[in-house]
């Protein structure tokens, strides 16, 4: 009888029958083996909560700026589709300019993304994300990181955050840009699933 456990154990571990034999294998210790090897392969839940990530400029959270250089040049929301459009323009060229979303009660926001200017060659390439609860007291997103924006008009770039920041209003200043300040973009906060 313990032989063909010794066989039928090597058979289902992979275990060579001439290696269990000559390590002198017991039926004890094949027992061991057996309640050790499943225990390797049991699937844990992850240590996290699953997220939905939700995009608060797409379910029309309000939307400000700093500067406007036209209404027609208002367009802020990304262009997935590649139909081309126009975005938002600052009316200055200078680093006191902002765009931002707000909502109603504090979101624990994760990332953004943006866009160039669809009918021009005009894109952010470098800001910085600012979070605010109050709209007086800003704070930078991961200690000030200034995030590479857009080479192109047209290609979506997605930027997460190292850490999510909690906060009513999440603000994107521009750094540096190509030819105009123009950007169209997407905040995306987290929610339970």
């Amino acid at each position: 009888m313990t032989s063909k456990i010794l066989i039928l154990t090597c058979l289902m571990f992979g275990i060579s029958l001439a290696s269990a034999i000559k390590k002198s294998a017991t039926e004890q210790d094949l027992v061991a083996a057996e309640q050790a090897k499943p225990e390797a392969l049991t699937i844990k839940r992850a240590p996290y909560p699953i997220m939905k990530i939700i995009p608060a400029v797409q379910l029309g959270f309000p939307v400000r700026a700093s500067s406007i250089y036209n209404m027609n040049f208002f367009n802020y929301m990304l262009d997935y589709k590649g139909q081309g459009g126009q975005s938002w323009t600052a009316a200055f060229k200078d680093k006191n300019q902002w765009i931002q979303v707000t909502s109603i009660l504090p979101k624990s926001w994760s990332c953004v993304a943006t866009q160039g200017r669809g009918d021009a060659d005009q894109w952010v390439t470098e800001f910085v994300v600012t979070y605010s609860s109050d709209g007086m007291t800003w704070t930078a997103v991961d200690n000030g990181r200034i995030f590479m924006g857009n080479y192109d008009r047209d290609t979506p770039m997605n930027y997460r955050f190292d850490t999510p920041v909690t906060a009513r209003t999440l603000r994107i200043q521009p750094i540096t840009w190509h030819n105009y300040i123009a950007l169209r973009f997407e905040a995306y906060f987290q929610n339970n699933y």
